[in-house]
């Protein structure tokens, strides 16, 4: 492993960081040989308490697609960042990983001065994410970004927004006897009741200390891009917006929808979960032909290659296929 690159970063030493990166090469080698790809490409961006990652892989015959994360390569992305923190840097907030079958040699590019563009590069960092940044990974003046010290100074401005460590409540409420190395990755059930079950346990355990009177989830989901809205109605009608402060806890319905695939239907794009704190009850509703709103936002080659995927991923009937998920969609 020799192509490694630290942009606006401190020099890569012996340590955890190397062994770590090594540990992502050979894993990620025996994945590209099994999966038999010819490229897989990794971009993950970060800020405080949040992640998004990008996958992508390039089949024998060049037809690229996004795939969901392996999870070998997600395992690593918080201790590798730990690993590569610097005192007077700070933490990194973009990286970029890629590997070709032609030599399975670990290309990586970390960049500690970055703005992370969330969804899809629409949404720029938080202005709480800047501040947690800043508290859990201190940096010296110089190497705080205008953008980041933008966000800390509004964030001293505006009240904090609620945020939930969902796994850090998963784990409490099913503790995962396998997880020796603490990768603190939930494992879901496959079928829709054990996931209904895990889901009604966690809002049951959270949403009395909320102060809330009810607790409401939508999610709209087209391959792996999910969008999901969560918020709580207090009592005097105002409405919270919650923040899910884990990254692999905005990927719950990609294993919700996994557990939930009919083989007429394919998966569902939409879903609305909701628990009044009066009886702690989950209640859920699914679509299969729902059209995501956030479609009409991406561009045109983004939007077909989703939807591409989708069809290719979760297959339909054709009487069962809408017809936005098919008129855009470009499946070779």
């Amino acid at each position: 492993m020799s192509d490694v690159r630290f942009i606006h970063g401190p020099v890569l030493r012996e340590g955890v960081g190397e062994e770590l990166l090594r540990a992502v090469e050979e894993g990620l080698a025996q994945w590209v040989l099994d999966d038999g790809c010819q490229r897989f490409d990794y971009t993950f961006q970060t800020l405080g308490i949040l992640g998004e990652p990008s996958a992508y892989r390039v089949s024998s015959g060049g037809v690229k697609e996004s795939i969901f994360s392996p999870h070998l390569v997600v395992k690593y992305m918080v201790r590798l960042r730990k690993a590569l923190a610097d005192a007077e840097r700070g933490a990194w907030t973009w990286c970029h990983l890629w590997m070709d079958a032609s030599d399975l040699e670990l290309h990586a590019e970390f960049d500690w001065m970055r703005e992370p563009l969330f969804d899809q590069g629409r949404r720029p960092p938080s202005d709480d994410s800047c501040a947690k940044e800043l508290e859990w990974h201190p940096r010296s003046v110089e190497y705080i970004p205008g953008w980041m010290a933008a966000g800390l100074a509004r964030h001293r401005r505006v009240p904090a927004a609620v945020d939930v460590d969902v796994l850090e409540l998963f784990e409490r409420l099913f503790p995962d006897p396998e997880d020796v190395d603490g990768d603190r990755l939930f494992v879901w059930p496959d079928t829709r009741q054990g996931v209904e079950e895990r889901m009604g346990r966690v809002l049951e355990a959270w949403l009395p200390g909320t102060g809330a009177q009810r607790v409401d989830i939508v999610s709209d989901v087209v391959d792996t891009y999910e969008v999901t809205d969560t918020r709580l109605r207090m009592r005097d009608g105002a409405s919270v917006v919650v923040t899910l402060t884990e990254p692999e806890a905005w990927f719950w319905a990609e294993k919700a929808r996994r557990a939930m695939v009919d083989p007429v239907r394919g998966a569902w794009t939409h879903a609305h979960l909701w628990m009044d704190v009066d009886e702690l009850v989950l209640h859920s509703e699914y679509d299969w032909n729902t059209r995501p709103p956030f479609l009409d936002s991406v561009s045109e080659t983004a939007r077909s290659s989703w939807l591409a995927n989708e069809l290719r991923r979760f297959p339909r009937t054709p009487e069962n296929t809408p017809t936005w998920l098919t008129n855009d969609a470009t499946i070779d």
